[in-house]
């Protein structure tokens, strides 16, 4: 609809060129009226443009969200070295909390 009334516009206004009349008035309304609906565009590139800075900001919080439960698991990781990985022989789990608790790595 909207390129059929631009066309409709770019013929009347080579026809009618040479009048002036009040029929290039209405056409240059018209020819207005289609830059118009580019702000109704921007609208839209306005709400594109908050859908972005939301997909962003969710990176961000979840890149965050994981530097904060490695830095867990790594004070864990110590934790249960100290605690886990360093109990006597004599204990009967030693051999399997040894080899899942040896070092930080392991336990990680």
């Amino acid at each position: 609809l909207v390129v059929g009334i631009g066309l409709f516009d770019t013929v009347m206004m080579l026809l009618v060129a040479h009048d002036g009349g009040g029929v290039a008035t209405l056409f240059r309304i018209i020819r207005l009226l289609r830059i118009m609906r580019l702000f109704r565009l921007v609208r839209f590139l306005m709400q594109l443009y908050l859908l972005a800075f939301g997909f962003v900001e969710a990176v961000q919080a979840v890149f965050w969200v994981s530097v904060l439960m490695g830095v867990v698991l790594y004070v864990c990781s110590i934790v249960m070295v100290r605690t886990l990985g360093r109990l006597p022989d004599t204990d009967r789990h030693s051999e399997f909390l040894h080899a899942h608790f040896c070092d930080i790595r392991t336990s990680m």
